[in-house]
């Protein structure tokens, strides 16, 4: 679809803000969790990190590193620091809402969701998703 293409051209544009060096721990990082190793990925983004400190990218996915290993304050920081260096970071207030709904927290993970859905208001399966975190956040509230 033409939002997902969309999506997939910023995430060029943001990889290409890395060094080759960066980037290749990177792609490294994201085998090693998908291949079910966060500990050995999370090496890897440790050290893209001392390369791109300013890449948010690079703390989202070590964010998820740590999310993979459990250490879930440490994955919040990170994510809300790829929040600070880039606001408009939508797979990043993604994964902030699906961390919030992991911890029960259904009103602050639908707040995260829709401003994603602020930024990138095509993203595939939002509308279910968001309508699942509505239900759950009215529920809350009762």
């Amino acid at each position: 679809s033409g939002a997902q293409l969309v999506e997939q051209r910023i995430r060029v544009i943001w990889a290409q803000g890395v060094s080759p060096a960066a980037g290749l721990l990177l792609r490294r990082g994201a085998r090693n969790l998908q291949g079910n190793a966060p500990d050995e990925a999370l090496e890897d983004f440790d050290a893209a990190l001392v390369l791109e400190p300013a890449a948010p990218d690079v703390w989202l996915m070590r964010a998820r590193a740590l999310a993979a290993l459990g250490d879930r304050a440490a994955a919040a920081r990170d994510i809300q620091e790829a929040l600070r260096l880039e606001p408009r970071h939508f797979a990043a207030l993604v994964q902030l809402s699906e961390m919030q709904d992991e911890a029960g927290d259904a009103t602050g993970a639908l707040r995260s969701f829709d401003a994603a859905l602020a930024v990138h208001p095509r993203m595939p399966g939002a509308e279910d998703r968001r309508r699942e975190l509505q239900r759950r956040a009215e529920g809350d509230a009762l």
